[in-house]
Parts: C-alpha cells; sequence; structure tokens
C-alpha cells in the first residue's frame, strides 16, 4: 500500500519521519519549502510531505477595496475561499504527490485548526482524507496514531469556520469604518473582537493607575528585642488613615507606660502543594517575566518540533492514570541539572482542567545545542515537570499575640521544615521570616521613649494639628515594617508610629495581562499572545521595561466605545462566543444559527458607531491622536497631591483635588464622556472637595471648602466628612446632569426620547438585581432611552420663547463657520447623542 502523509509544517514532517524512520530519503519537490520524505513501514511505502499552515484565504467577492462599498454591508456580502498565488505551487505539488496513493493521512495539529486546515487539504485533493491524532513526537505516540486513523472532526471544522467568518465580517466592517473616518491617522485603526478586551484590560489599569491620588495612613509598632532579634509586632487595627486617631491611642498607651504580656503562641504546619502538570497559559503567565509571550510560543513550536516537547498549546492540568511519568523522571534527571538526594517522587496532582486533545505539557529528552531562549524554556518545563511529581513542601507558621493595656498586637513568622519540590522549582518563593521563640504569658517592659522626631513645622499649620499635639514626644518611623535604621532603636523595647504612603496599581505585567485574558475567557491557549502582539503590532499599547501602557491611540479607542455605551472592551461578549464555538463543536447549536445571532448583535453595535462617528472624531482629536504613551510620562508620585480621609461606607471625599485632573476629558463607566468639557467653576479660595456614589447613578458631587478654615481636631475632621456624605445622600435626587435638568422623585408616567411610553424592566443580575428600571419599549428598533424608577428627568427650556426641539430636550445656540452664514448664530437639538433633527436660525427664533 503506498500512502500520502501530510504534515502541517515541513519541520514537523522531517521529525515524525526520523522518529520512526531512520533511513528515510529526502527528496525535492515542486514547492522548495516541502520537500518529501520516503520511507516504508510495515510493508507500506510512505510518502511524507507537509503544508505551511492554512491553505485557502478568505476575501469577500466583490467589496475588496475599502472606498467602493459601504463597510455595513460586508455584514452580508459574499465571501469567497482561494489560495493566494504563492501557494500555487504548493497546491500542484500536493495534487501530483496525491496522484497514485491509495490512502491520504494528514498529520496536522490536533486542535480546532489543525481540524480545519485539514478539511482544507482534504477539500483540495476531493477525496476522503484520514487523520493522525497524536500529542508528542515520541516513537510510542506515533505508531500509535499510525495504527489508529480516525476521520476528520466535521464538527471542530464547523465551529473554526464560524470563528473566521465572523471574524472577518466583524473585523473588516468596523475597521473600515474606524480607519476611513480617521483619516488623519496613518495608520489602519483595526478592531478584533480579542484584541479589544486586551486592550480594555490594559487601559482599565491604567486609568486606575492614572487616577490614583495616595493616601497618608498610620499604624503603632511594638519593637521587642529577644535573643539579639528584633521582633516588630503589628497592630491589629492595621493602617488608619488618620495621624490624629493614632496619635490618641499612642498617647493612651504610654501615659502611664506599662509592660507588655505575651497572650497566646500559635504553631501549626502548612502544606505548600506541589504545582499541577503544565498548561500552555501557566507556562506563558510565568515565562513571560523575562520573555515576550509570543516569543515563549516561537521558541516551545522549535522545541516541539525537534522533538525536544510535547505539544506546546494544551489546556489540560491533569495526566492520564497510566501516563509512564516515572520514565521521564529517569530521562531527565539523567543531565544531572537537578539534586535528588534525600528526595522522594510521588505521582503528579490531577487539575480540573482538560481539553481531550494534548497532554499537558511535558520533557521528552535531554537535548544538546540550545540557544539561550531555548535553554530558558526548556529548563523551565523540565523543573516544573520534576516538581510536579515531588513532595510536597512542609511549613511551620509561628503567630504570637502581644497585649498592651487594651491594645492587640501580633507578630508572624514562617519556616519551611521540608522543601520538597522547592529544591527544583524556583518559580514559588516561599517568604521565610523568622522571629524568637516566646512563652506565653512572658512579659516585657517597655524602656522610656526618647524623643526621636516631632511633627515638623509643615504638619502644625494643618488643620487638626494644635501646638499641643507638636509638643508630645512621639516616634515616627518612615521605613518599611522590619526594618529600623538607628542603632539605639535595635537594642532596645519601645513603641512607635509608623507611617506610609499608599501605593497606586501599578500598569499590567504581561503575565498579569495574559491571567486577565485567560480569566475571562479571551483567546484560548494557542491564541492569547497573538492578541497580545496585535496590539502591541498596531501601537495600541506600547511596552515599558515589564509594564503595558496605552497609547493615546489605544486609549481614545477604548474610550469611544465606553462613551457610545457599546463595551465592546468588556470580555462577556467575545467569552460568550466562545462558549458558543465550544457548543458547536459539542454538536449542542448549530453553526448557522450562533453566525446569525452574533452578526445582528454586532450589527447594532456597527450602527451607533456609524451614527456618532463626529463623537468618535472629536475623542481621538480630543486625545491627541498618536501613539504616544497615554500616561504622558508622568510619575505615581506626582498624581498625589491631595490628601485624604477615610473611607466611609461606598464613597470617599477628597480634599485638594487637582483642577487639571477634574478639567481632564474624562472616560470611565460611570462617569460619560463629555467632548467639550467645561471650566472649572469653582471660585477663587475655595478648594475642591469631590464625593464619588458609587451607588445606582454614579453620580459625582463636588463640595466647595473654605481653604483658610479654622483649626479642628480630627474628631471633628470627620464628623464633619459625615454630615457632608449625609447632606449628599439627602439631596442626591436634585443634582444636575449634562445641562438636561434635574432629578426629583416622580410617579407620573415616563415617556422616551421616541415620545412612546417607556417599558418598565427589572435589572436580572449585578449590584442592582431586582431594581425597576425604564427603557425604550421599542429598543433596540428605537433609542436608548434608561432610566431609574422614581426618577423624572425635567427639561430646562434652553432657547427664547420657550422654544423646545423636536424631542423636548431643549436647545442649545451655535454659531455658523460656513462661508455662506458665517458668524450666523442659530440654534439645535441640546443632545450630544443622537440628537433629533430641529435647526432654527436666532432670526427667525426672535421673530416668534
Amino acid at each position: 500500500m503506498k500512502i500520502l502523509n501530510i504534515a502541517e509544517k515541513p519541520s514537523v514532517a522531517k521529525s515524525i519521519t526520523r522518529t520512526i524512520a531512520s533511513s528515510a530519503s529526502a527528496a525535492r519537490t515542486k514547492y522548495k519549502y516541502t520537500p518529501v520524505h520516503k520511507f516504508t513501514y510495515n510493508s507500506d511505502a510512505h510518502l511524507f510531505t507537509s503544508v505551511l499552515g492554512h491553505l485557502y484565504t478568505q476575501e469577500f467577492t466583490d467589496n475588496r477595496k475599502w472606498t467602493e462599498c459601504d463597510p455595513l454591508t460586508l455584514f452580508t456580502a459574499d465571501i469567497t475561499e482561494y489560495i493566494k498565488d504563492e501557494f500555487k505551487a504548493l497546491k500542484e505539488n500536493l495534487l501530483h504527490l496525491s496522484t497514485g496513493v491509495d490512502k491520504v493521512v494528514i498529520w496536522t495539529d490536533c486542535d480546532r485548526e489543525g481540524e480545519y486546515i485539514a478539511l482544507e487539504i482534504q477539500k483540495l485533493l476531493n477525496r476522503k482524507c484520514w487523520r493522525a491524532r497524536f500529542s508528542a513526537i515520541t516513537r510510542d505516540e506515533i505508531v500509535r496514531a499510525m495504527e489508529n486513523f480516525q476521520e476528520i472532526d466535521m464538527r471542530q471544522c464547523d465551529s473554526v469556520a464560524a470563528r473566521m467568518e465572523l471574524d472577518l465580517r466583524i473585523g473588516a466592517s468596523f475597521t473600515r469604518l474606524q480607519t476611513l473616518n480617521l483619516a488623519a491617522h496613518k495608520n489602519v485603526v483595526s478592531y478584533g473582537s480579542c484584541q479589544i478586551p486586551t486592550l480594555g484590560f490594559v487601559v482599565e489599569r491604567a486609568l486606575e493607575h492614572k487616577k490614583f491620588v495616595a493616601e497618608k495612613f498610620f499604624t503603632l509598632k511594638i519593637c521587642i528585642v529577644k535573643d539579639r532579634h528584633t521582633n516588630i509586632f503589628s497592630w491589629t487595627r492595621g493602617n488608619v488613615f488618620d495621624k490624629n486617631c493614632v496619635l490618641y491611642f499612642f498617647r493612651y498607651l504610654t501615659d502611664e507606660l506599662a509592660g507588655t504580656v505575651v497572650t497566646g503562641v500559635e504553631k501549626k504546619s502548612v502544606t505548600r502543594y506541589r504545582p499541577l502538570p503544565l498548561r500552555t497559559v501557566d507556562m506563558q503567565k510565568i515565562l513571560s517575566r523575562s520573555m515576550p509571550s509570543h516569543r515563549i510560543m516561537q521558541v516551545a513550536e522549535t522545541l516541539y518540533q525537534r522533538g525536544i516537547i510535547s505539544y506546546p498549546r494544551t489546556e489540560t492540568d491533569c495526566f492520564p492514570r497510566n501516563f509512564e511519568y516515572n520514565r521521564i523522571k529517569t530521562e531527565i534527571l539523567k543531565a544531572g541539572r537537578h539534586n535528588v538526594a534525600n528526595t522522594a517522587f510521588r505521582g503528579p496532582r490531577s487539575g480540573r482542567n482538560n481539553d481531550f486533545a494534548h497532554l499537558p505539557i511535558y520533557p521528552l529528552k535531554n537535548p544538546a545545542n540550545l540557544t539561550a531562549d531555548e535553554k530558558k524554556v526548556y529548563n523551565f518545563i523540565a523543573d516544573r515537570f520534576i516538581a510536579s511529581v515531588s513532595e510536597d513542601a512542609l511549613l511551620e507558621e509561628h503567630v504570637v499575640h502581644l497585649r498592651m493595656k487594651d491594645e492587640h498586637f501580633v507578630l508572624k513568622g514562617t519556616k519551611v521544615v521540608k522543601h520538597g519540590f522547592l529544591k527544583f522549582y524556583h518559580h514559588d518563593r516561599v517568604g521565610e521570616k523568622d522571629i524568637s521563640v516566646f512563652r506565653e504569658g512572658e512579659r516585657f517592659e517597655l524602656s522610656k521613649i526618647e524623643r526621636i522626631c516631632s511633627l515638623g513645622e509643615d504638619e502644625k499649620d494643618k488643620p487638626g494639628n494644635d501646638r499641643d499635639d507638636a509638643s508630645e514626644d512621639v516616634i515616627i518611623v518612615n521605613e518599611a515594617p522590619g526594618t529600623l535604621r538607628d542603632e539605639h532603636r535595635m537594642n532596645k523595647n519601645c513603641i512607635f508610629v509608623n507611617d506610609g504612603t499608599t501605593k497606586p496599581p501599578n500598569y499590567l505585567t504581561e503575565s498579569e495581562l495574559i491571567a486577565l485574558m485567560d480569566r475571562n475567557g479571551i483567546g484560548t491557549d494557542a491564541t492569547i499572545h497573538e492578541h497580545i502582539k496585535k496590539i502591541l503590532d498596531r501601537k495600541y499599547v506600547s511596552k515599558r521595561t515589564k509594564y503595558l501602557v496605552p497609547t493615546n491611540l489605544g486609549y481614545s479607542l477604548i474610550c469611544c466605545y465606553k462613551t457610545l455605551g457599546l463595551n465592546l472592551e468588556r470580555p462577556h461578549y467575545r467569552r460568550d462566543l466562545e462558549k458558543s464555538l465550544k457548543d458547536i463543536e459539542q454538536g449542542v447549536v448549530d453553526r448557522m444559527n450562533v453566525v446569525e445571532r452574533e452578526l445582528e448583535c454586532y450589527k447594532r453595535f456597527y450602527l451607533i458607531l456609524q451614527n456618532n462617528l463626529d463623537v468618535m472624531k472629536d475623542i481621538f482629536r480630543t486625545n491627541h491622536d498618536d501613539d504616544s504613551d497615554f500616561s504622558g510620562g508622568s510619575s505615581p508620585k506626582s498624581r498625589g497631591t491631595g490628601t485624604y480621609a477615610k473611607r466611609i461606607g461606598t464613597g470617599r471625599v477628597v480634599r485638594g483635588a487637582r483642577k487639571e485632573d477634574e478639567d481632564r476629558t474624562r472616560c470611565s463607566d460611570e462617569h460619560p464622556y463629555d467632548v467639550k468639557s467645561g471650566q472649572n467653576k469653582f471660585m477663587d479660595g475655595v478648594e475642591e472637595q469631590q464625593y464619588t456614589d458609587n451607588g445606582d447613578n454614579g453620580a459625582t458631587c463636588r463640595l466647595p471648602q473654605i481653604k483658610n478654615q479654622n483649626k479642628t481636631t480630627g474628631r471633628n475632621v470627620l464628623q464633619s466628612i459625615v454630615n457632608d456624605i449625609v447632606s449628599i445622600k439627602q439631596n442626591r435626587m436634585e443634582r444636575k446632569e449634562n445641562n438636561a435638568g434635574a432629578y426629583v422623585t416622580d410617579d407620573e408616567n415616563v415617556f422616551c426620547d421616541c415620545r412612546e411610553k417607556a417599558k418598565a424592566n427589572f435589572v436580572k443580575k449585578g449590584k442592582n438585581k431586582d431594581k425597576e428600571f425604564y427603557s425604550c419599549a421599542k429598543f433596540p428598533d428605537g433609542c436608548n432611552f434608561f432610566q431609574w424608577k422614581g426618577l423624572r428627568k425635567l427639561r430646562d427650556e434652553f432657547g427664547p420663547n420657550g422654544v423646545k426641539c423636536l424631542c423636548g430636550a431643549g436647545v442649545r445656540k451655535l454659531i455658523s463657520n460656513t462661508d455662506k452664514n458665517r458668524g450666523k448664530a442659530f440654534y439645535k437639538c441640546n443632545k450630544r447623542y443622537r440628537p433629533c433633527n430641529f435647526f432654527m436660525w436666532e432670526d427667525e427664533m426672535a421673530d416668534r
């Protein structure tokens, strides 16, 4: 029998051939990049060649040029599949080699994409083809696959076909719309249902970082020196944002200096479990700390093709029960890299993930002549495998409780009793902390407190710090917990005030981004790294050392989606699609039903974006449409100029908010974007005080506060804050919003912007579950009206003579800038989003 074998890549064809037949010969073909290997196995003559990934390319039949059609038509345009000109020789080569053979066997990767490539080959050859399924290029795996050929899984192919059609139609339509309407930007402003949520994660973290304002906090600590070791006990009340509160407790404890007593000593054993077998996402998360994820997968693919590791794209973290891990372990330990003295081994743990296609990633042999990157990836895989079959680590935790008067302090220490897998696996570190040995009931006397430092002159002038406060003997230590810099503190027992500053969240690292994508179902184990590389290539994100920072271009794009209420940057749309694709694989849903449903959903999003292109352009213009870093190079410290009070409830009062921060165009879920943000209206000599309510309507209220106020105690300051918040809560319904009127309690009938009676609905999930609201009865074909029940929006009449626009939203005055009517005033609808068609010249309105 003569058999033609076709792999996904030439390197795989070569590796499989060498594994099964050492005496194979290679010959050139009509396509020079895919040679054919000839050998005999079990009396059958085998030819082994390959393709170069996907054979066919999808394109729109009559709409290839961007300017020749409305991008909206791409949702329904005909799609054709064809083979590119550079693959014509490859096509002829496959047709030539398949002539006269008895069987065609396809050795592509055992995942969705590999299955679809197999279908493409079958379509090209126009004959039945068989599938060989394997998870590693080892003799056992290859022999098992050759003895068990299977048919192509059409359900997996349908899943890929659905994904490809959706990506093409949605991506092309949105990309063309954005790029053609942002002509000032030189590059393509692309859209992808995976790359946009990926970008959304980066932008969200950057906004958290940029808006963060540091807060000063204070706490108490006790230093006990025993056995020539300094032990720092922490206050059980933790960090407190009110200095006066901490100083009150400090004085209470030190007015009549009393000793301390150990009230309890706890010791317990803690097991640190060995890691699970390795899956692709875990490998990317850990190694991306020192290497880009795209490079990691390139190296892993090379190692796989050379038969050094198993298949590197897998979601499985459990081995089958009959897996011969002892054989693999013995082979790896021959290299002598691991010190296995006094080490016991056991079977690997089983995780919860299994894609039923591939085993976890594991090493196959000890290689030679590896590059630096290859050695780093291979050593990690080998270390992880040895750790997964090693013993668990055993830790011992000590907790010491200390009491001084009525206040309690605690000290914790950790010690490794048995290292187990930690000897081989250095990516899971234990922060050991040695402490002295204490006994319950043991007492310690504190020495007389010396004046280390007093409150500085700048502190004395602040409200709440009168002269009595500054005259007290206070020890304030700025070092991190556990460190005491001055020598006289190292050898005496004392109590001191430790202060610190809250730190902003860092920008996302690639490792953190991969974890977020995996947790939210964005991409698969095989594509996550590609989406990250895509947003870097598109200049939506730049890499600053190890951090991912959005550019102004990337920020503007996400801001646009949020402003229009599309929320395309959120992960649930793609996550739901991935679930539907898996349902197609399992035969639960039909492919066409999924495609039609998704296209209908994204078509609505497209129309909203198309109808508000002026908003999108203003957003890009306001945020400087370029690829410079969104952060502007400012450090977190430069943002933390204000002082904070402690959080109360769901809000926070902020004193000293920076004007430029308030005047900046904002973009967040709670605060809609305003292209023409107004100037700060607070008077000179008045300091802004901002309260953000995270409740139902997410409004922001600013409280004027006179700068030169009388000095008060910390308690009065906090009481004043509480009174302000109560006042805000009581008057919340009367706040202005976007120059459109105020909200007041009302039970009258509610009408949407279509002048139809609004429909009452209930929130189904989330923090507002079961809360009633009104929306347009014709949605999504009607307007985007939304209003909580119990609120009625009062319309202001902006025009003279009580003139309103067609939808009742009021009118606003503008000045014409055309050549014919330059300088002439006119009125139009006041709504910035989806305004009605009202228009009237000022002189016409004056005549009414």
